[in-house]
């Protein structure tokens, strides 16, 4: 687990210092997604090899990210702030800030931040053996 750690440290660093890049206007953007997608399928393929689930796992956790993604636009659809729903869920605005902002957040979180802006986030069991 502490390679994987590792490994997405390094995606996060990578990022960084191509966006600094860009923004010094001596990359593309098109080229830039070509890097951090290359080097992001390095990564996934290193640790497939290394445990059968990680493919799963990535998957679950960009379920995930979409979900946040659909509820903060759900929370801006309903004109409310970050400081209104961090009222509700008893946080402050910045962890609140920090939910809308992570690749990967617990469920728990996403449960709470749904029904502070007054939705229901359902799950399915899916038989993955059909």
């Amino acid at each position: 687990m502490t390679r994987v750690a590792l490994r997405i440290v390094r995606i996060s660093e990578l990022i960084y210092l191509d966006r600094a890049r860009v923004d010094d206007s001596r990359f593309r953007r098109g080229a830039l997604m070509a890097v951090q997608r290359d080097f992001l399928d390095e990564v996934i393929a290193d640790s497939t090899a290394e445990d059968a689930t990680f493919p799963a796992l990535v998957a679950a956790a960009e379920r995930r990210r979409v979900l946040v993604r659909e509820l903060v636009a759900k929370r801006r659809e309903r004109g409310l702030t970050q400081s209104a729903v961090a009222e509700a869920m008893a946080t402050s605005q910045s962890a609140v800030a920090r939910l809308e902002g992570l690749d990967d957040a617990k469920e728990s979180m996403i449960d709470r931040y749904a029904a502070a802006i007054g939705v229901r986030v359902d799950r399915t069991v899916v038989d993955l053996a059909s």
